[in-house]
């Protein structure tokens, strides 16, 4: 019964942009009205800023917590960027189901439809000076999360994460609770290997529900409660292949 109501849901939302674009109206809900199942609760916002705000985030959010749940339950509008490159712990699982960045203040999360990536959301909190933060969580989400989580979960050694081994000058930069919060330099994707807003619009209308149930549930939360804008990374970044 869910999964034929989201089919209903996103047809409503192309039908919606289409009108929008043509200047007529067929009485469908925009996007932005469609009514939302995951939302923040308890002063947790839907637009956190920082790693920690993510974890409370989540934590707010109905169990078990899904990767699409999550990103349902964010601002909109979604400020987006999307990968093909494979070059990284979170690969992009073809062209079809990119790595999906999004933007919420100093805090990036990253998110892929399927493959290997798809069990995992990881962030990257970034500074002025071009370094970032990081860390990691495995979906679904159980149970609680603790606040030191995300990063416990990307260390390879007790003094090195897995995210040295593609991000150069790794520092500790603070505890949180009793895990050490590491800081490196932060990368890019460059621009040939980028994939359209427009693109992924397009994978997630005409995403079949019976056969990629998850995969389609993710792709169509970036479009059913608002319309995602494009977003880039500072140019003063490096870039991962």
């Amino acid at each position: 019964m869910r999964r034929r109501w989201r089919q209903r849901a996103f047809a409503q939302v192309v039908m919606a942009v289409l009108a929008a674009g043509c200047g007529a109206s067929n009485g469908s809900k925009p996007p932005d009205e469609l009514p939302r199942d995951c939302v923040p609760s308890g002063g947790a916002t839907g637009a956190p800023g920082t790693i920690e705000e993510a974890v409370a985030l989540i934590n707010s959010l109905p169990r078990p917590t899904s990767v699409a749940c999550l990103v349902e339950s964010l601002d909109r509008p979604l400020r987006l960027s999307a990968t093909e490159s494979d070059f990284s712990a979170q690969p992009a699982h073809g062209r079809r189901s990119p790595r999906i960045f999004l933007f919420s203040g100093s805090l990036i999360l990253s998110v892929v439809p399927d493959g290997p990536g798809a069990e995992v959301v990881e962030f990257s909190q970034l500074d002025a000076s071009g370094r970032s933060i990081k860390g990691e969580l495995a979906f679904p989400i159980e149970a609680e999360v603790p606040p030191e989580a995300p990063y416990t979960k990307v260390m390879f050694q007790p003094d090195l994460t897995v995210c040295a081994f593609c991000h150069a000058d790794e520092k500790p930069a603070h505890r949180v609770g009793n895990a050490w919060a590491y800081s490196s330099q932060a990368l890019r994707p460059v621009d040939s290997s980028l994939v359209p807003i427009e693109e992924l619009r397009r994978e997630a209308s005409t995403c079949d529900t019976s056969v990629e149930p998850e995969r389609c549930r993710l792709l169509q939360e970036l479009f059913e409660h608002g319309l995602p804008r494009a977003h880039a990374f500072p140019s003063s970044l490096p870039t991962f292949p």
